[in-house]
């Protein structure tokens, strides 16, 4: 016999479901099938021992819905039917959700934040030298084309103008860059000697204002998202020094820290389970 119900996406509906399907079935082992884009759901039903979960891959599901719907038609109701019938013929040949420890899982979404946050970095940086080269080139060069550290962001909020540079001091622009790690090489002197005979695009304030405002705009949301991935980047350190196959994924040649990390993350404590 098949029942069908709706529920809506709230905690509160899910888990007053969930209680009363295992008081149904006296807890006793249930099968729950879902898209694995659906994951976000994952967090409510681990917490139900008398699940058996199994995690679709919404291709090999496409490709079921294909091979019985060739017209390409698609609903809600007919996925969710084609996943029972998935799980329930061909359960043999998938795989069982098996959850992974705490860290694992923990050290898993770090890891993917991480990758997400360095991409908002590139997006920003790439968007930030855009902005300098139609109004303020010279900070590109005197950046060395490099717009993806705090430095970068740094120096657009202090000298956010041509004008702010060549008004300000050398020693007051050499000791920024000092304050900020850099040293004081021979290039960096070449550099910072061509400031003040440096010519502006324009000294059209129409011109320049708007640039400059978005340009300030854009180094504080990189200033941001550049603090973010260091902490980030720290905790997941702490994590997989902590993990039971830290050691493992160190031996790997080559291996860098976050290399490592993803290594550990995807090797979690189950090494069974690994092809």
């Amino acid at each position: 016999r098949t029942e069908k119900i709706k529920l809506p996406h709230q905690p509160d509906r899910l888990h007053a479901w969930l209680k009363e399907l295992g008081q149904r079935f006296e807890q006793r082992q249930v099968v729950l099938a879902i898209e694995a884009c659906q994951s976000a759901l994952l967090p409510i039903f681990l917490q139900y021992s008398f699940l058996e979960l199994y995690l679709i891959n919404p291709k090999s599901l496409a490709c079921f819905r294909e091979a019985v719907r060739p017209s390409g038609s698609k609903s809600d109701e007919l996925d969710c039917k084609l996943a029972c019938q998935l799980v329930k013929a061909h359960r043999s040949l998938l795989s069982e959700f098996v959850v992974e420890d705490e860290s694992t899982r923990e050290l898993s979404l770090l890891v993917g934040y991480r990758r997400d946050l360095v991409d908002q970095r590139s997006a920003l940086a790439n968007q930030l030298k855009s902005i300098l080269k139609v109004y303020y080139p010279l900070a590109v060069e005197l950046l060395q084309e490099d717009t993806t550290t705090g430095l970068a962001a740094d120096f657009i909020l202090k000298f956010p103008t041509l004008r702010a540079l060549q008004q300000s001091s050398l020693h007051e622009v050499r000791k920024f860059f000092k304050g900020h790690g850099c040293r004081l090489t021979q290039g960096l002197e070449e550099r910072l000697e061509s400031v003040a005979p440096a010519v502006a695009v324009t000294q059209d304030a129409a011109w320049n204002n708007p640039h400059s405002f978005m340009a300030c705009a854009v180094a504080e949301q990189l200033k941001s998202v550049i603090g973010r991935v260091e902490q980030i980047a720290e905790h997941i350190c702490i994590l997989v020094e902590q993990h039971p196959n830290y050691a493992l994924a160190q031996s790997l040649p080559g291996a860098a820290e976050v290399l490592e990390a993803r290594v550990v993350a995807v090797l979690g404590t189950r090494l069974e389970a690994c092809p």
